[in-house]
């Protein structure tokens, strides 16, 4: 498919542990918004704090950290 490209879009806690994924699909080039819930792959909240991300996209990688309030 052209132009079609797989995406991931994780986080994981500060000590590098997977925490969730909350994408892991292809999609046509555009632009998608994604939430987390601040939930773990389990379904269980997890705390506050500070978390990182990774996407990935074509041949995009990106890691930043982000915080998560409650």
């Amino acid at each position: 498919l052209s132009g079609v490209n797989s995406a991931l879009l994780a986080i994981y806690d500060l000590s590098g542990k997977e925490v969730n994924i909350l994408v892991q699909d292809t999609f046509a080039p555009g632009k998608y918004k994604v939430m987390w819930n601040g939930k773990d792959q389990y379904g269980q909240p997890v705390s506050a704090g500070m978390y990182i991300y990774q996407i990935e996209a074509g041949n995009f990688r990106n890691t930043k950290k982000l915080i998560l309030l409650k």
